[in-house]
Order: structure tokens, then C-alpha cells, then sequence
């Protein structure tokens, strides 16, 4: 992956506020170009905990050129389920074989999109994925990474990392932030 790698965050209303925070913290530390993209009518989008997010641009106005599509979960999964423009961007990705990720219940949008077909996946446990591994705090199959539930987010942000070959960056924030505990139980 090239040096200055680009994330684009689908935010929805009532996402997951954990499963936001620490990924794009963790992103920003190893120095990752994250652009926060709005589900909504609005820049400002709510999460499921009342903190709300600024993002930096509107859903139809971003362009497929980041190399990697990040999703958090929360309830509001449920909402960008019926919005077309979501899925169609996940199936652009797709498409294009760029790391999708995505955690708690927005593996659920990956199903809707077509893209979990034939691959090994984890989810929050839901009746919506039974063929999720709930065993697993994170699986990378291809180019998709999915994370089980907000217990899992550091690891999954930090497997991201792993999969972008960012070792020398890796390394620094494990030991900067004092996560070599959570990173030694992959």
C-alpha cells in the first residue's frame, strides 16, 4: 500500500461511537489520511451516545479514491441499509478490490451489497449474518475486514494497519498508546 494511505468513514445517525473514535484515533496516530463522509442530510451526524460528528463531506459528493472504506456499527446500520448510494459505493469498492472494513452490525450492509458472498466474515451476532464467525474478534479474508463488536475495535483498528504492511507504524502506536496487552491476543 502506498505511503499515504486514504480513509473514507461512512457515518450514519446513531452510529456506534467507540467503534468511530478509536479507529480514526488510531488511523490519525499512524498518520492515515481519514476523511469522515455523511450518510445524511447533514455534516453534523449523531451518534448512538449523543456525541455528534462533523463530517467532512456528503455521501453523493465523495468519490471512490480512497483506498480503504471504513463503516462503524451502531443501530443506525438499519438506516443506510435502505439507502442506495451506500451500497452502491461498498459495491464500487468491491468492484475495484479496495480493503473494505467494517464492524459490529455494519457487516450487515456488506450482505445487503453482495460482498460477503463466499467469504469468511465476523459481525455482532445477529440473525441477519448466520454464517458470521462469532468466535473471532476480527477476520480479514480478500480484501474485506470485519470486527465483531465494540470489544474488538482496537484490535481491529490495529489489524488494519497490519494489512496496510504499516509495521514501523504499528509498532510505534502499540507501544506509544501501551496496547502490546490487546495486540498480542491476536
Amino acid at each position: 500500500m502506498k505511503e499515504k494511505t486514504k480513509i473514507c468513514v461512512l457515518l450514519g445517525e446513531n452510529f456506534e461511537t467507540i467503534e468511530y473514535v478509536v479507529p480514526v484515533d488510531i488511523w490519525r496516530y499512524a498518520k492515515l489520511e481519514v476523511k469522515t463522509v455523511s450518510c445524511t442530510g447533514s455534516l453534523q451526524v449523531r451518534g448512538a451516545k449523543g456525541i455528534t460528528i462533523l463530517a467532512d463531506e456528503h455521501l453523493q459528493d465523495a468519490e471512490v479514491t480512497s483506498d480503504v472504506l471504513f463503516i462503524p456499527g451502531g443501530s443506525g446500520f438499519e438506516i443506510l441499509q435502505k439507502n442506495s448510494l451506500v451500497i452502491s459505493k461498498i459495491q464500487a469498492y468491491d468492484r475495484e478490490k479496495k480493503l473494505i472494513a467494517a464492524i459490529c452490525a455494519a457487516p450487515i450492509l456488506l450482505f445487503e451489497a453482495g460482498v460477503l458472498q463466499g467469504r469468511r466474515h465476523t459481525a455482532y451476532p445477529c440473525k441477519e449474518l448466520p454464517l458470521a464467525d462469532h468466535s473471532m474478534p476480527v477476520v480479514w479474508d480478500q480484501h474485506i475486514l470485519t470486527g465483531r463488536d465494540p470489544g474488538a475495535v482496537f484490535l481491529f483498528a490495529l489489524q488494519l494497519l497490519k494489512i496496510l504492511n504499516l509495521h514501523h507504524r504499528l509498532k510505534q502506536i502499540v507501544e506509544g498508546l501501551g496496547l502490546g496487552g490487546i495486540w498480542r491476543l491476536r
